[in-house]
């Protein structure tokens, strides 16, 4: 239920920069921060005897989203700048 609640927010931020064809207001820092935590916390999820491979999916879900947020972040970046440039 977490990884869709998480991944959700994230086809919503991503929605929102594709409209406004900009994003500059969003910073990466975020999703940078929750792509290492995810990961960390499958590290130590995998060292652990009993590990549960639905917590696993779940981090990972929630990493690859963090991914695509980031590359739409890149994507879109100097969206005001671009457009001016065009005109």
């Amino acid at each position: 239920m977490n990884s869709v609640i998480g991944v959700s927010s994230k086809i919503s931020q991503i929605s929102a920069i594709r409209a406004a064809q900009n994003s500059d207001s969003v910073s990466y820092f975020f999703y940078s921060i929750n792509i290492m935590t995810s990961s960390l916390r499958v590290y130590t999820n995998m060292v652990r005897p009993s590990w549960e491979p639905m917590v696993v999916v779940n981090l990972l879900t929630n990493m690859v989203a963090n991914c695509v947020v980031i590359f739409t972040i890149a994507n879109y970046r100097g969206g005001a700048a671009k457009m001016k440039k065009d005109e």
